[in-house]
């Protein structure tokens, strides 16, 4: 065997182990990865409420703007003597709008009688001091009248809630604390002064049908 010859052979042998090692690279099926996506749970936000503060208004600041200023005096006067019967000053201020027709429950009782009228000190002061001398009235009762029917604040006093009495004293009979009774069970007769005797006219807040 020439040298040639043996060279040969021995790079064909050299060939074939270095590929008998070598790893070939095998297929390798892509796998398909599945993404869990995990919902992240927030915190549920709750909105906190900013606290409610009142401010108080000037006295003066719940007035009816149309009053000069004796009237506004006349008014405050009105506030001040319903508050030292026991009211609170917002309290004493809506009964004084409906008793000379301010607001829309004064409108509602009123109609076209009383309009926006400014406060009248002796008008209120009249309607106490009968309360209490004609019918007797403790300053208790007088309260409970003046609160159930602010109304009666604003009534005339000869024609209308006298006429009233009368009328109870001569057709219902009543006299004395039989009649006082009658009118702290039901304060707003003091201020009927419609009689439909059945055939409604619409006024139904004043009408005697009522009592």
């Amino acid at each position: 065997m020439n040298g040639s010859t043996m060279s040969h052979r021995l790079q064909r042998q050299s060939f074939s182990s270095t590929h008998q090692h070598v790893n070939r690279p095998k297929h390798i099926p892509a796998r398909r990865h599945k993404i869990h996506v995990v919902a992240q749970h927030r915190p549920a936000v709750t909105a906190i409420a900013e606290p409610h503060t009142t401010t108080s208004s000037p006295q003066t600041s719940s007035l009816p703007s149309p009053l000069l200023t004796e009237q506004q005096t006349a008014w405050q006067e009105c506030i001040q003597r319903l508050q030292g019967m026991g009211f609170s000053e917002v309290e004493a201020e809506q009964r004084v709008q409906r008793a000379f027709g301010w607001g829309a429950k004064a409108r509602s009782y009123w109609r076209h009688e009383k309009h926006e009228q400014p406060a009248d000190p002796q008008q209120i002061q009249a309607v106490l001091d009968f309360l209490s001398q004609q019918l007797g009235m403790t300053d208790q009762q007088i309260t409970k009248v003046v609160k159930l029917f602010p109304e009666v604040l604003g009534c005339d006093v000869q024609q209308q809630l006298q006429g009233n009495v009368d009328k109870l004293q001569r057709e219902w009979k009543l006299q004395g604390c039989v009649l006082t009774a009658a009118v702290l069970r039901s304060p707003p007769i003091l201020g009927y002064n419609v009689d439909c005797e059945g055939n409604c006219v619409g006024e139904c807040n004043r009408c005697w049908v009522r009592f």
